[in-house]
């Protein structure tokens, strides 16, 4: 008999109602079935001063903020420092217009001309760590709620006149986004969609009115011809948008909204978005946590680190993201850290990468249910040879199991996934016991390619 195996993560309130893990793995649905593939690893390029608060990719040069340090670095990833910062912390914007850099930090905005390499400061720019670029106009939301521009193809100016507000509604602009040519203009409880005009004084008309504002000012994000937030108006807050053309589409779960409530500061929420092996994913990194969305299986999984001292699941270490080199590029939120996302690199840098599934087995109408077998199928024999640790020679799966709807479990029983060459191997337990409903939980540390297909199980149902 087959298991309902498959599926995203999904714990609610009431754990005996949904209790669903999906650690460090995705589901991925083809036409003869199903299976869930390991997250990427992290492999390590580069290690910088202090943490990495932005990325960007511009021709031949990766430019990233590292602490308090503007940094240019080559494809082979040599490291040329450009300028300081006056803080060393935060998520910053950036921002390039064909022949400048900007930065926009907390005090004030930072431009490197890239034909010369001079640094300058722009006078009257926001404190917002805000800029977006639209039709050779920087733009960047301001402290006081307004909006500002630059001259045309100059982030070193801005007129002092060259402000306005939200005109559908007096609640403050947070965050700008460009997408299709369209400045997103995104306010505590609307966002206005204003497209570039002929007028100099006021270059940007407004042509939409959507009556949904953004919570964190940093997870508006844009991926496959859409544009994602973490959404707030004046009834509520936490609730994850897509937007369809201007109509914002809720994404999130009572399980993903249910772990945001939970949040101490939903308002610091960062995103950012890659494709990877044709998934386009949108990870919003929490400070206790980092959710990712797959958009084209419409399914929700949890990115963790695992502390190695602790054992505690935290937020996954990548922040920000940048397509370079070939490769998908991301920073380490508390060092100096650049990794590639590689699904050919096993580890967390140079940690174990936890993964873990925990889903609910199907009951018998609340009859007693006599479990004698269950089997996971998964790619066996991929264990590499002749390298250290064991996990990598002989890797290990673990299983355990709850009678009482995810809130205590039971010791972990472990089985090989196969040593390399071992491609018949099975991975089977027997004589589970008796219960009438079961969570089963699966986990593992193996550093080494991870597919897990199905679960099978043979249980006899008792007459009561």
């Amino acid at each position: 008999m087959k298991s309902n195996f498959l599926g995203q993560a999904y714990a609610v309130r009431s754990l005996p109602l949904a209790s669903q893990t999906c650690v460090n793995l995705y589901p991925e649905v083809s036409e003869t079935g199903g299976a869930f593939y390991g997250t990427p690893g992290k492999r390590l390029l580069a290690t910088l001063g202090g943490p990495i608060r932005g990325l960007l990719a511009v021709g031949p040069h990766l430019y990233c903020v590292a602490g308090n340090a503007v940094v240019r670095l080559t494809a082979a990833f040599a490291a040329t420092t450009l300028a300081t910062l006056p803080s060393n912390s935060g998520a910053v914007g950036m921002a390039f217009n064909n022949s400048q850099v900007v930065i926009a930090h907390p005090d004030g905005w930072t431009v490197i001309d890239l034909p010369t390499g001079t640094v300058s400061t722009t006078a009257l720019a926001p404190a917002t760590c805000d800029v977006t670029f639209i039709d050779n106009y920087g733009v960047a939301a301001a402290d006081n709620g307004t909006y500002v521009w630059t001259s045309v193809a100059n982030f070193g100016n801005i007129d002092a006149l060259a402000f306005a507000s939200a005109e559908g509604s007096p609640d403050k602009i947070l965050s700008t986004l460009a997408d299709h040519r369209e400045l997103w203009l995104m306010g505590e409880s609307t966002i206005e969609v204003a497209q570039v005009g002929t007028d100099p004084d006021l270059p940007f008309t407004r042509t939409t009115f959507i009556e949904q504002g953004i919570l964190a000012p940093k997870s508006a994000v844009k991926q496959d011809n859409s544009v994602f937030w973490l959404g707030r108006n004046d009834k509520g807050q936490g609730v994850v948008y897509r937007a369809d053309g201007y109509t914002p589409v809720r994404i999130s779960t009572h399980a993903i909204e249910l772990a945001i409530g939970g949040y101490a500061n939903p308002e610091s929420c960062t995103a950012y978005t890659y494709q990877q092996d044709g998934h386009h994913f949108v990870c919003f990194n929490f400070d206790e946590a980092t959710w990712a969305y797959d958009i084209n299986t419409q399914a929700w999984h949890q990115r963790a680190y695992r502390d190695p001292f602790t054992g505690a699941l935290k937020r996954d270490r990548a922040e920000h993201h940048a397509l370079f080199a070939g490769q998908h590029i991301v920073g380490d939120w508390e060092d100096g850290r650049l990794y590639a996302l590689d699904m050919t690199h096993y580890l967390d840098g140079s940690e174990q990468i936890y993964r873990e599934r925990t889903w609910r087995q199907f009951d018998a109408e609340n009859r007693r249910m006599v479990h004698h077998r269950l089997e996971l199928l998964a790619e066996n024999g991929i264990g590499l040879d002749g390298v250290q640790p064991s996990d990598w020679t002989d890797p290990q799966v673990w299983l355990s199991w709850s009678n009482d709807g995810g809130r205590t479990w039971s010791s972990e029983h472990s089985r090989s996934l196969g040593k390399i060459g071992e491609y018949l191997s099975r991975i089977v337990w027997w004589r589970l016991g008796t219960a009438r409903s079961r969570d089963y939980r699966i986990r593992t540390t193996a550093a080494v390619p991870i597919c897990l297909r199905e679960v099978t199980f043979q249980a006899e149902v008792c007459s009561k």
